[in-house]
């Protein structure tokens, strides 16, 4: 969420329609490095907008 902020800081144009549409080729990738670093597969195959931006978490 951070690093996501502060890019759209520097860079305007990095809207959420742009995100969006950059949405599905992010998600694959970070899962297949989260999947490296964990060395097993990730339980989550899909993220809304909503629970990446909006809902609290914890890890």
């Amino acid at each position: 969420r951070r690093e996501i902020r502060d890019i759209q800081k520097e860079t305007p144009s990095l809207n959420r329609n742009v995100i969006s549409e950059m949405w599905d080729d992010c998600l694959s990738a970070a899962i297949l490095d989260a999947e490296g670093e964990m060395n097993k597969a990730s339980e989550i195959s899909e993220l809304s907008w909503k629970e990446v931006f909006e809902e609290e978490y914890r890890i």
